[in-house]
C-alpha cells in the first residue's frame, strides 16, 4: 500500500486534509491496543479528539484509498461550515 497508494500524487494531495501516520506496532503496542489493532494492513481515520471514525483491514489500492479519504473529508467538512 505504501508504494502504490500512499506515494501516489493524487493520494498525497488528498492527504493534505489529514495528518498521515504510519505506526510500528512492535514499538507502539499500547497505541495498537488502544485502537484494537489486530491485523495489518489497517487504515484508521481518527478525528482530532481521538475518536475512531473509520477502520478497514486489508490491502487497498490507490482508487479505494482515494474514495475513502474523499468521503470522510467531505463528511467532516460539513461540520466545519
Amino acid at each position: 500500500m505504501e508504494r502504490e497508494s500512499w506515494n501516489n500524487a493524487e493520494i498525497r494531495k488528498i492527504s493534505k486534509s489529514y495528518i498521515p501516520l504510519m505506526v510500528d506496532l512492535v514499538k507502539r503496542t499500547e497505541l495498537a491496543r488502544q485502537y484494537g489493532v489486530n491485523a495489518i494492513p489497517l487504515l484508521l481515520i481518527i478525528d482530532a479528539s481521538g475518536e475512531l471514525v473509520f477502520s478497514q483491514v486489508g490491502y487497498m489500492n490507490k482508487d479505494q484509498v482515494s474514495v475513502i479519504l474523499k468521503k470522510i473529508r467531505f463528511k467532516y467538512s460539513l461540520y466545519a461550515s
